[in-house]
């Protein structure tokens, strides 16, 4: 029997200039008598909603949507087949499934597959300001100022998305 693990769903964000590829890792157990030779595909279901593309399977480059490559396998051994990918910068909440199948060359042929889901995530970030009369930021600023008048600013940056963000400056 062929047996693909399932390595489990992957929340991303769109590739930029500190990342370019993620990966993710199948791990394929083969428990076929003797050696054998096992063909692994894999494909992307819906490429269009995260953007996606298959970078390489294993180290051997396929830059496109689907891809297959062909492993031998000894009696009773796991292989790890390592996918890297590419996401695009889609909406956040967007996914594509990543499907590796694994068939084995032996008469009668074995097969499995599993799929991992790719979600798109994003910061989302909105910069408040406030003005207030009292050090307790407590009276907001109602109507006129005075010339000289004292003046408190409280400015608020909120993340309401999907992902964390990384260093970032405010500037006034």
């Amino acid at each position: 029997a062929i047996n693909v693990t399932d390595p489990g769903d992957e929340s991303r964000l769109p590739n930029s200039a500190s990342v370019t590829t993620y990966s993710i890792t199948f791990p394929v157990i083969s428990t076929l008598s003797g050696t054998d030779d096992v063909d692994i595909t894999v494909a992307l279901d819906d490429t269009i909603a995260a953007g996606m593309s298959i970078v390489s399977i294993d180290g051997i480059a396929i830059g496109a949507t689907s891809g297959a490559i062909v492993r031998t396998f000894a009696f009773n051994t796991t292989q790890n087949i390592t996918v890297v990918y590419t996401v695009a910068n889609n909406a956040a909440g967007s996914t594509s499934d990543i499907t590796l199948t694994a068939t084995s060359q032996s008469v009668p042929s074995a097969t499995d597959n599993e799929t991992a889901i790719v979600t798109i995530i994003k910061p989302a970030l909105s910069v408040t300001k406030e003005v207030f009369t009292d050090s307790g930021l407590t009276t907001p600023v109602a109507g006129d100022v005075d010339p000289g008048q004292t003046l408190y600013y409280r400015v608020t940056v909120e993340n309401t998305g999907t992902a964390a963000t990384g260093l970032m400056t405010v500037t006034d």
